[in-house]
């Protein structure tokens, strides 16, 4: 069985990756897994035959066993060991523009951590009718690189987004590794941008608590078709 869907998370998890995105034919999530305790995929399971792995509005398939659900994130699928994905083409931004939910809170507010705006949720108050993977467009957004507090194991600044969606506002952690590597050598500070469409996730449940991420940025200004061999 092939999942053919458009990328739309690459986005860091564990040791590997969180790739993510909407099938097309269905317009319903679909997130590859992996058979390791944290579902994330290594560098080789994820590559294509030209030996480069998926980037954001990549259309993709995927071999996959059968669907398994994990938890509240009843959009995985086993991945077929083994089994190399394709890249048979590229979506505008404008194609996946159509595939955002503009309407409505993202999952419970009115929690939060001490660096972010209603990013969190208590297990008992999750509602994931929707799913636990949601695509919204802003007009803009800010990412904001600060100074972390000290950590034994990681110093490196921390990088969080900014955005307004249907009259809330939100600033959740990035875990986009391209964008978070971008912003941290552009340095501390607020980074601007225009038009956007974000893909945003719940994590893993930990300490009865859901955290809400932003798993990818993607700009219309710098939304180009690129060529493909």
């Amino acid at each position: 069985m092939t999942k053919r869907f458009v990328c739309l998370a690459n986005s860091r998890k564990h040791s590997g990756r969180c790739v993510a995105g909407i099938e097309l034919g269905t317009g319903r999530w679909v997130r590859p897994i992996s058979d390791r305790a944290g579902r994330e995929l290594s560098i080789l399971e994820r590559r294509c035959p030209d030996g480069t792995e998926p980037a954001l509005l990549d259309v993709i398939d995927v071999p996959v066993v059968g669907h398994q659900p994990d938890g509240v994130h009843r959009e995985n699928w086993l991945i077929e060991t083994g089994a190399p994905w394709r890249r048979p083409g590229r979506m505008a931004w404008g194609g996946a523009r159509t595939f955002s939910r503009d309407a409505g809170p993202l999952w419970a507010n009115g929690h939060q951590t001490s660096g972010g705006v209603n990013d969190v949720v208590p297990a008992d108050e999750l509602d994931v009718a929707g799913g636990t993977l949601r695509l919204v467009h802003v007009d803009a957004v800010t990412v904001e690189v600060a100074r972390a507090p000290y950590r034994a194991n990681d110093r490196r600044p921390t990088v969080r987004v900014r955005f307004e969606h249907a009259g809330d506002e939100y600033a959740f952690k990035l875990t986009d590794p391209l964008q978070e590597t971008r912003f941290r050598e552009a340095g501390i500070g607020s980074h601007v941008l225009g038009e956007s469409l974000l893909t945003v996730s719940l994590s893993e449940e930990f300490d009865d608590r859901f955290y809400k991420l932003v798993a990818a940025i993607i700009e219309r200004a710098t939304a180009r078709p690129r060529n493909r061999p």
